[in-house]
């Protein structure tokens, strides 16, 4: 869905407000790679709400979501996030950066974090 210049992607609706439709759109990448800043990958989103097609507005604290791929979380060689430690985890920004050379579709990144953050209750901020 196009808003206001905006791609926005639907997510769930508002967990304890049934009626209230929820879109994400992407808002920015951030990678840091440097020991003394840090190792991590950021994807931002901005979240938007409607009632009966109305935009809702959002506090500023609640309205950005950023989701963080560092070390401390691991995953499969798929991607799926496993426990560290487990036969084939890795960290993920480590898979991540290991993907530096391939060609991914960053779209298809985006969706698929906004998909799992969905299920994961991420985006429940507010």
């Amino acid at each position: 869905m196009e808003y206001q210049g905006y791609t926005l992607y639907q997510i769930s609706n508002h967990p304890t407000i049934s009626t209230m439709e929820r879109y994400v759109s992407w808002a920015g990448l951030d990678i840091a790679s440097d020991a003394n800043y840090g190792f991590y990958i950021r994807l931002k989103y901005r979240i938007w709400a409607f009632l009966d097609g109305v935009e809702i507005p959002i506090s500023p604290d609640a309205k950005y979501v950023n989701l963080l791929a560092d070390n401390s979380t691991c995953v499969n060689s798929a991607g799926q996030i496993v426990e560290c430690g487990s036969p084939d985890s890795i960290g993920e920004y480590d898979y991540y950066i290991g993907l530096i050379n391939e060609p991914i579709i960053i779209q298809d990144l985006i969706v698929a974090k906004i998909t799992w953050a969905d299920s994961e209750g991420k985006f429940n901020t507010f």
